[in-house]
């Protein structure tokens, strides 16, 4: 069925433990860019502000679409100040003029190639990194998927894995992702989480012959947890049972999709993650990927052409959600695991510290957190002024209602005003 599982029920190592320590974020007292007065002022200052009491949507079902940036995003490139003193010495190639940006607010602007998307609604949570970046691909994407940004790490589940654990209703599936197979980020410690490799699979389950007819009820009866009272087959069976009965549902999908969706990588696990979330299989948090974001060399062009990528198929994506009425049970957010140096090498950036995160939610405007200082790098890197656990403390508690005590043992303080 190329049905991956990475799941508590399908074997998944156990978390670590999950009290709070006393670990803090990076000081949120450090200065912001070198912004009008007037930007200052209005730089997502909410900290102080009461936050909003924490609701679930109407049904209940709240979703989540994680776009996994590979390779280092440029967070400079995505969303720039327009302030632009310090970042054209440093970088005089690379830099859009502040006449093509498009005002996010608050001193900023976003590339134009995300423009429409803009239109549509997205902030940005800037200063997200860690308080001791490391700067190997290999390890900044293990602290993203755990969700500790420390160096040291017992956790055996991957964050998002562990809101499935919370989210998990007895659903075939709560977790599912769409980039060719399983993501530690979503191993789980109970809830049931796969890597969907192959989804043309799914015409296993809507073809009619004897032969198929005889295989899937084979498998069926394979899967009957009544089939045995032997307690040594029970986790084999109900894996196999969740597999069915989500498989099944995959056999509702339309093989043509909706060609709306642009032929890209990016744009075609978004036209399945729309598929999975009209046949209702009861999948809570969808995890997709985008890669080649590596940009030692040819960055400017490269870059731009991966947040056209980004840009057209998300807007392709809300635009579909709006018609199926999920629009505003739906958060996407973004996720890389790390940015870009600030200065420029031979056409290009190498490996950096912080960050920006985007976020495309019901309403989202905006510029949130505390803007890193230029002028204040280490090593000509960006300083984080937030951890990675405080973006996903956010999504947990005010998207999700999920106490971040329970998803991140290392301690948070969410970003006010991001959702």
């Amino acid at each position: 069925m190329s049905l991956l599982g990475s799941a508590g029920a399908l074997g998944v190592v156990g978390c670590g433990a999950r009290s709070k320590s006393e670990s803090r974020p990076a000081d949120s007292g450090q200065a912001g860019l070198e912004l009008p007065t007037s930007a200052e002022q209005s730089l997502v200052q909410a900290d102080q502000a009461e936050r909003p009491a924490r609701s679930l949507s109407v049904n209940g079902e709240r979703l989540l679409v994680v776009i996994e940036l590979q390779g280092g995003n440029d967070g400079l490139a995505m969303l720039t100040p327009l302030d632009q003193g310090r970042l054209l010495s440093s970088r005089p190639d690379l830099v859009a003029e502040p006449g093509e940006l498009v005002d996010a607010g608050s001193g900023f602007g976003w590339n134009p190639n995300l423009a429409t998307l803009a239109a549509s609604g997205i902030s940005a949570a800037v200063g997200v990194g860690s308080n001791d970046p490391g700067f190997s691909h290999f390890e900044m994407e293990q602290r993203w998927w755990r969700g500790e940004s420390g160096e040291q790490s017992r956790l055996g589940t991957g964050f998002f894995g562990r809101l499935c654990d919370q989210l998990d209703k007895g659903a075939p599936v709560t977790g599912l992702a769409l980039a060719g197979g399983a993501t530690p980020a979503l191993s789980s410690d109970k809830a049931v989480t796969v890597g969907l490799s192959d989804p043309g699979s799914s015409w296993f389950f809507r073809e009619e012959n004897p032969w198929l007819d005889a295989h899937r009820a084979t498998l069926t009866a394979m899967s009957d947890a009544a089939a045995t009272d032997d307690d040594r087959f029970a986790a084999a069976r109900q894996g196999l049972d969740n597999t069915m009965r989500f498989a099944a549902s995959l056999g509702e999908f339309d093989p043509d999709g909706d060609d709306r969706y642009p032929w890209t990588d990016l744009g075609q696990q978004l036209r399945l993650a729309s598929q999975v979330i009209q046949v209702e299989a009861g999948v809570r948090v969808l995890h997709v990927q985008l890669g080649g974001f590596d940009t030692h060399t040819g960055q400017r062009w490269r870059h731009d052409d991966l947040m056209s990528e980004l840009g057209e198929a998300v807007t392709v994506f809300v635009e579909d959600l709006t018609e199926q009425g999920r629009r505003d049970d739906t958060l996407i957010v973004t996720t890389s695991e790390f940015g870009r140096r600030v200065e420029q090498n031979d056409g290009g950036t190498d490996h950096g510290g912080a960050s920006t995160m985007m976020v495309c939610a019901p309403g989202a405007t905006g510029v949130h957190g505390h803007a890193p200082n230029l002028g204040q790098l280490d090593d000509g890197n960006i300083v984080a002024t937030a951890r990675f656990e405080d973006y996903y403390a956010t999504i947990a508690e005010d998207w999700f209602g999920v106490s971040a005590d329970l998803v991140l043992p290392s301690g948070s303080t969410p970003i006010s005003g991001l959702i």
